[in-house]
């Protein structure tokens, strides 16, 4: 298959459209790991890979454990603890 692109109205068009975060927002999760690829990769071939990026950003949110883009489980924030505290020492601190 052949594709050649002389419409540079239709590549500005394109990229236009699913350039919108919003949009990448609302149906980059819905999308399957392949399908946001494709979506990436040619937004990437456009010259334009923070969109592209964007796109995996925002479908990887909802991916689970075994899907190619999960981010894994949040860590939670870790209170320091004050060495000094566990000795109770009095001269200590």
């Amino acid at each position: 298959m052949s594709t050649l692109i002389t419409d540079s109205n239709t590549i500005t068009h394109f990229t236009a459209v699913f350039g919108s975060t919003d949009l990448a927002i609302d149906l980059g999760p819905r999308l399957s790991c392949i399908e946001v690829e494709a979506l990436a990769d040619l937004l990437r071939a456009l010259g334009e890979p923070a969109i592209a990026d964007t796109w995996i950003q925002e479908h990887a949110r909802d991916d689970e454990v075994g899907d190619a883009h999960y981010l894994g489980d949040p860590l939670e924030y870790l209170v320091p603890v004050d060495p000094m505290e566990d000795l109770q020492c009095d001269n200590c601190q």
